[in-house]
């Protein structure tokens, strides 16, 4: 107890970034309190933290996004993500001894907005074009698992996210290509109704790329906190 409040007095005095009002720590082993703080933390960084170089999630911007399948390519421009202010933290929890943790979040709703370039083949579709996309989907509830090491600094340690695995489903997607059939609006109409009704295998087939988007953005929020904050201040011992 000693050695945490020293920590948290060095911390508030100017050897370190002072905590945010809304990050207040558990104890140990206390993953009900964990919950409850990850979700005021959540809300607490809606608008950014750009002194934890966390960018403003409401919505998110991301200037390029790319993902690969196994037999379709698409580049995201520009791509606005909205949704993700009304987060719901279903669990949360960082278990010391093991070095690990886990955050499960559910979004009740979330839209995609941005310009597209896609090339490759998806159902019976061979697709090829470039313009505006609008994607949303529902129910989507994402599970996020983390390793992480300690490392010394200014006599104190602190955590480094070292390994990430991300999972997700959701229940439903609306798929919105604008001109994927340039030149033929019935065709267009017909072949995002076609995504949309089929939107599983649509989600399946990228999501490799969609997780390690997932993954980037969650690992910076984390490494955020983590490496501004010795693991002692963030984590009654």
């Amino acid at each position: 107890m000693f050695t945490y409040l020293l920590l948290c007095a060095l911390v508030g005095g100017g050897l370190g970034l002072k905590l945010p009002h809304y990050l207040v720590p558990c104890t140990r082993g206390d993953y009900p309190c964990m919950t409850s703080i990850a979700q005021k933390t959540l809300n607490g960084i809606i608008g950014g933290e750009r002194k934890y170089d966390i960018p403003p999630l409401n919505p998110l911007i991301l200037p390029l996004v790319e993902i690969f399948g196994p037999a379709i390519n698409i580049s995201l421009t520009d791509l606005v993500i909205d949704g993700i202010q009304i987060g719901q933290i279903q669990s949360a929890y960082i278990n010391t001894e093991k070095q690990d943790g886990e955050v499960i979040i559910k979004f009740k709703k979330a839209h995609f907005v941005g310009n597209y370039d896609i090339n490759g083949r998806i159902l019976i579709f061979s697709l090829q074009g470039a313009d505006k996309a609008n994607i949303t989907v529902e129910n989507v509830i994402v599970t996020w698992k983390f390793n992480y090491k300690l490392f010394e600094k200014n006599g104190a340690k602190y955590a480094n996210i070292t390994k990430d695995v991300v999972d997700f489903r959701l229940d439903s997607a609306i798929i919105q290509l604008d001109e994927i059939i340039r030149g033929d609006p019935e065709m267009t109409k017909f072949t995002n109704q076609m995504l949309t009704r089929d939107w599983e295998i649509v989600i399946e087939e990228l999501s490799i790329g969609i997780k390690e988007i997932i993954s980037s953005v969650y690992k910076r929020v984390g490494n955020g906190f983590f490496l501004n904050f010795p693991i002692d201040v963030l984590l009654k011992p």
